[in-house]
């Protein structure tokens, strides 16, 4: 290539690039020159994009809209590149870990964390945030895929040259590899596409492309959850609340709330067991004299001990988090019955021991005048419904999320015989036992069903479930936090803390 003496035209004389200096101009976003300029491109298009996400991350959004702004408005700035450049796998793992660093440098993401949780769909329990990897792969298959399934004859042309490449930098090549690399064969011919042997069929030819896409997400998916369920002692709590969880996916549901992604990764810190405990120092190898908790000196130290089972903690912060919980419930009670507007937050809403109008009577944590001798008549929450004749009997609990099914009928049990006493004391009302159990973690049995019966609205019940459920997980991260900062036992001997110094779990 030579460089020329420039273009004539009315408005003036074109400047003409010289070759040697690597002069270029832009053609459709990517840089031209002595050829298609790849590096060039790359690098523009990786500046601009991280650039992007270290604005968003300074904006302090909420998780769903900071995951949303990244995978649009600052890794769409790659894709649209990786549809003409070959990346190596290299380039793709450098720009995974240059936004995981990111990410751990605005707190939110924590070092230590499993990147599986940061890429996996949020019924999974991820945090769906779009794999630099995946993007590319995904980006390649829909190239290839497009240039078989197009009739054209000057594309079929070039899927014809791409296809008998040997190189594997070519989409074609490249789209059958990745597709091989999650165990499904895909072979592409002209207007046909086949995996493991099936032809992908449709109506249209971009139907077809989307099924190709889809089933390659899902493969990777499942291979991301598989590599995740394998590790010992990230993914312990993770089992605990989709094993408790009724419904698929509930128990992640509180991250769908207006929560910050720091607050995520604090919590998500927690889930994962990588907070500093005797226990995981132990795991890790290190030199552990006594395993026992620093509260109570009766059980191993660890993130489930701590949450759910510390007598130390039991009598202040589990009553804390279990009050802090029931109050969601208890507003919007009395915003059923006519005690409050429907406007009020429920962190608003003053606790009173009885409330009463014409239509109910809503007791908090009174106890029950009973004909009989009853063991339990000390309920969280009586209901009188003076409309409907119905009584009602709320008792909250924040177990450990494996014991939650256990924990929703020991409840249910130990108040048989109050509800029993109820109805005879008040002939023609019907007496009703309501469990209202959520894990320590977010694990959810059967308490959306409880509150729909109760608030008589499956929008609200459900709204008031989550809204439960998001403060019962962020309660659970702050006793940690508290125990960490010295908040909570403070007194403690010199070899019970961090290398001589209390290490706080994050600096919120």
């Amino acid at each position: 290539m030579q460089k020329g003496v420039g273009l004539e035209l009315v408005e003036g004389k074109v400047k003409a690039l010289d070759p040697e200096m690597e002069e270029m101009y832009t053609f459709l976003g990517i840089e031209e020159g002595k050829g298609q300029m790849d590096k060039a491109v790359k690098e523009r298009v990786t500046e601009e994009c991280f650039k992007t996400a270290e604005k968003l991350m300074k904006m302090e959004l909420y998780e769903r809209n900071l995951v949303r702004a990244i995978n649009s408005k600052a890794m769409g700035k790659v894709r649209y590149s990786m549809q003409v450049c070959h990346y190596n796998k290299g380039e793709i793992k450098a720009l995974d870990t240059r936004m995981r660093k990111l990410l751990i440098k605005y707190w939110c993401h924590f070092p230590g964390g499993s990147k599986e949780r940061l890429y996996l769909k949020r019924v999974n329990g991820g945090r769906r945030l779009i794999y630099f990897e995946e993007m590319y792969a995904t980006t390649k298959i829909g190239v290839a895929a497009y240039l078989s399934m197009n009739s054209e004859a000057s594309l079929l042309q070039v899927f014809r040259r791409e296809r008998m490449k040997e190189s594997f930098t070519g989409p074609v090549r490249e789209a059958e590899v990745m597709m091989a690399e999650v165990n499904v064969k895909m072979t592409l011919e002209e207007e046909i596409i086949t995996l493991n042997g099936e032809t992908i069929t449709g109506s249209t030819s971009k139907e077809i492309r989307e099924k190709v896409v889809v089933r390659y997400q899902k493969e990777w998916q499942q291979q991301l959850l598989g590599k995740y369920e394998a590790k010992k002692v990230q993914s312990v709590v993770w089992k605990d609340i989709r094993g408790a969880s009724r419904v698929p996916g509930s128990g992640f549901e509180w991250m769908k709330r207006n929560i910050t992604s720091k607050q995520v990764a604090s919590v998500l810190r927690v889930h994962e067991q990588q907070v500093e405990t005797k226990m995981l120092r132990l795991i890790r190898g290190q030199h552990v004299t006594d395993t026992k908790c620093r509260l109570c000196w009766k059980a191993d130290e660890g993130i489930k001990h701590w949450l759910s089972s510390c007598e130390f903690l039991a009598g202040i912060e589990y009553l804390k988090r279990h009050d802090q919980v029931l109050r969601v419930l208890y507003g919007e009670v009395l915003k059923k019955f006519g005690f409050v507007e429907k406007s009020t937050p429920w962190y608003n809403i003053p606790v009173e021991a009885v409330k009463e109008n014409n239509r109910a009577v809503v007791a908090w944590n009174k106890r029950i005048i009973t004909h009989t001798r009853v063991h339990h008549r000390w309920p969280d929450i009586k209901i009188e419904d003076k409309e409907r004749k119905e009584v009602w009997i709320l008792d909250m609990t924040c177990p450990k999320d494996g014991g939650l099914k256990e924990k929703e009928d020991k409840k249910r049990k130990n108040y048989q015989e109050l509800a029993y006493d109820l109805r005879r004391q008040q002939p023609g009302w019907k007496v009703f036992v309501m469990p209202v159990a959520i894990g320590v973690c977010g694990a959810l049995g059967g308490v959306a069903e409880e509150v729909e019966k109760l608030l008589g609205d499956e929008r609200l019940a459900k709204m008031c479930v989550l809204e439960m459920q998001k403060v019962t997980v962020l309660a659970s991260q702050q006793i940690i936090h508290r125990i960490k900062s010295g908040l909570i036992g403070s007194k403690l001997r010199p070899d019970e803390v961090d290398n001589g110094r209390i290490v706080p779990l994050s600096s919120n």
